[in-house]
């Protein structure tokens, strides 16, 4: 299984380092059906670690239809030590402002959007199916030039439970580990 798991995170490396070398203008993109839970950990996570190592990767999370980000997965990244500042959180869709512990100068925003939002319709997308839902439910993405799937299990499974804080640090920390893999992998291979 971590094999297989390595051979998609290299593959999206190579896409990544493909359109970077060809000079295409693209957005790496990680969607959900709701955007509010692994896509926004993904793009957290991946914007932490493409700081830290000094990539200039265009990135951002969508989905099949607009929710909000979940208030548990901002729960999880606040206790993973990334500050989260809700910038409007008196309506239904709130936009948090992402700043993480060596305070970079960079910004990330969570908030669900779907593939068709206005920072996304005009842009190449590669496009990383973070579950089985949208991965079925989307087959065709008009402007990907990749589309790889990158399934993560869904921390709702034990929302209201006891086990809801354990559930949400797992999927947060399973997410942070094949960020920092995928970080590194680019980073190695542009390197080369």
């Amino acid at each position: 299984m971590q094999e297989d798991r390595n051979e998609l995170l290299q593959r999206i490396a190579q896409e990544v380092v493909r359109a970077q070398a060809i000079g295409e203008d693209f957005t790496l993109v990680f969607v959900c059906t709701h955007n509010s839970r692994r896509s926004q950990l993904c793009q957290a996570w991946f914007w932490h670690y493409a700081q830290r190592a000094g990539l200039d990767v265009d990135i951002a999370s969508a989905g099949t239809e607009v929710t909000a980000c979940n208030a548990r997965t901002v729960a999880a990244l606040r206790r993973a030590g990334f500050g989260v500042l809700a910038e409007n959180d008196t309506v239904d869709n709130p936009t948090f402002l992402l700043t993480d512990q060596d305070r970079t100068s960079s910004s990330c925003y969570l908030f669900s959007k779907t593939l068709n939002h206005e920072t996304l319709s005009n842009k190449q997308l590669i496009a990383i199916m973070t579950c089985d839902h949208a991965d079925e439910n989307c087959p065709f993405i008009p402007t990907a030039i990749a589309r790889i799937p990158l399934r993560y299990k869904d921390p709702k499974h034990a929302d209201d439970t006891e086990h809801e804080p354990k559930a949400y640090d797992l999927a947060s920390d399973t997410i942070r580990n094949e960020m920092q893999i995928l970080v590194d992998l680019i980073k190695d291979a542009v390197k080369n």
